[in-house]
């Protein structure tokens, strides 16, 4: 648009092309400096519509461009509002179904050692000693100790689990 003070109905028919160019191919959804354009726009044109000469073809044109202008505006709004919607309603769906899926299968009161407990030093023991992977018992005790200490600082798992003991390790080995 340009910055000149007074307005030709040429050149408000352009500035609203314009704007209507930009809505329509603006990618990165910036509204504010449409809306910025056409309020700037709106305050200029009022001071001259009463001097500019009748030219009722360009007349025309400016009622079509505000009306297409007005036509993709209302889409562009319909579209979002169906977007939030049905964004919201697939939240909702995946939270009823996660409720649900949660309430039919309560938790098994006894899961396997292996699904409870983080296995990192026991991984971490067998992969150094790959040669003789098999722990001496001081070995065992230690790994307990650990898996022990690092199961409490993690918490409270889902199923409350009493600590791993020596001779359950011998499931992992």
């Amino acid at each position: 648009m340009s910055s000149d003070p007074k307005i030709s109905i040429t050149s408000f028919l352009e500035c609203l092309s314009e704007i209507e160019e930009e809505f329509l191919r603006d990618k990165e959804k910036n509204p504010p400096v449409l809306v910025s354009k056409l309020q700037e726009l709106q305050q200029k044109t009022p001071k001259h519509v009463t001097n500019l000469p009748n030219d009722p073809e360009t007349i025309q044109q400016i009622h079509q461009t505000t009306h297409r202008i007005n036509v993709a505006v209302k889409a562009f709004i319909c579209i979002d509002q169906t977007f939030v919607s049905l964004r919201s309603d697939a939240v909702e769906d995946a939270s009823r179904a996660l409720k649900k899926a949660n309430a039919s299968s309560p938790v098994v009161g006894c899961r396997e050692l292996s699904e409870d407990l983080p296995a990192y030093h026991m991984r971490k023991h067998f992969l150094h000693t790959l040669e003789n992977p098999y722990p001496t018992q001081e070995e065992k005790e230690t790994l307990v100790r650990l898996t022990n200490e690092s199961t409490a600082r993690v918490g409270q798992s889902i199923v409350n689990r009493p600590p791993l003991e020596v001779h359950q390790l011998t499931l992992w080995f």
